[in-house]
């Protein structure tokens, strides 16, 4: 009698281990599913109007330049980690981009003359655009742009993003906690200097686009 007991009480902690297993996979095929469609609908939002928008899966390290639906320019990016959650899947848009080397161009007053002599028009190349810089949205959503390609200033802003990941952000987000706005930071590394030069260049100050990861992902 007392073996049956047993038997019978580890079958049944058995079958309640595999219902839990299965629900828990059903439970993030069905999350999966709802975050794939919300991503499409907003997505259809963005691909109906004459403009250029950009998708960043955060699971799948990618981030697209799209227009109409269609994938103009896509970058692999190298590593992907980020501080607190992120926001809902919504259209957002890039509110400002930071660089300690931010590219400018001459300013001309109106009515002011300028001969040949002294003045050169010039055009804002892919070279002058800064590898080590800071996109702002309008959720608060933060993301730090830099190349996995060290150079001597690239070393030295790792050395600072360093104690500022593992330093200020964490005291920063226990503060912010308290007033019921975490931080939401990403960081993200290029796999050469020119791709985190393209991004700045292809993500222009007021671009919407979605940012997203999938259940199981980052």
């Amino acid at each position: 009698m007392g073996k049956y007991l047993i038997s019978t009480l580890l079958l049944f902690f058995l079958l309640i281990g595999n219902l839990n297993y299965f629900w828990g996979q059903e439970k993030q095929k069905i999350s999966w599913l709802l975050i794939r469609s919300q991503l499409l609908k907003e997505e259809l939002e963005l691909a109906s109007k004459p403009q250029l928008y950009f998708i960043f899966n955060l699971g799948e390290k990618k981030l697209a330049l799209k227009a109409r639906g269609m994938v103009l320019k896509e970058w692999k990016l190298d590593d992907v980690r980020r501080w607190g959650s992120l926001p809902a899947i919504k259209v957002l848009t890039l509110e400002k981009k930071s660089a300690l080397f931010a590219p400018k161009r001459k300013k001309i007053k109106p009515g002011e003359s300028q001969s040949s002599a002294n003045f050169e028009l010039e055009a804002l190349e892919l070279k002058d655009m800064p590898t080590i810089y800071t996109l702002r949205f309008n959720s608060r959503l933060k993301i730090y742009v830099r190349p996995s390609q060290k150079t001597f200033l690239g070393y030295l802003a790792s050395m600072g993003f360093f104690f500022r990941w593992y330093g200020w952000f964490p005291v920063q987000n226990l503060f912010l906690k308290m007033f019921k706005r975490p931080i939401m930071l990403i960081e993200i590394k290029t796999a050469s200097l020119d791709e985190a030069r393209a991004i700045y260049w292809a993500l222009i100050e007021g671009i919407r686009g979605i940012i997203y990861s999938l259940p199981g992902k980052q």
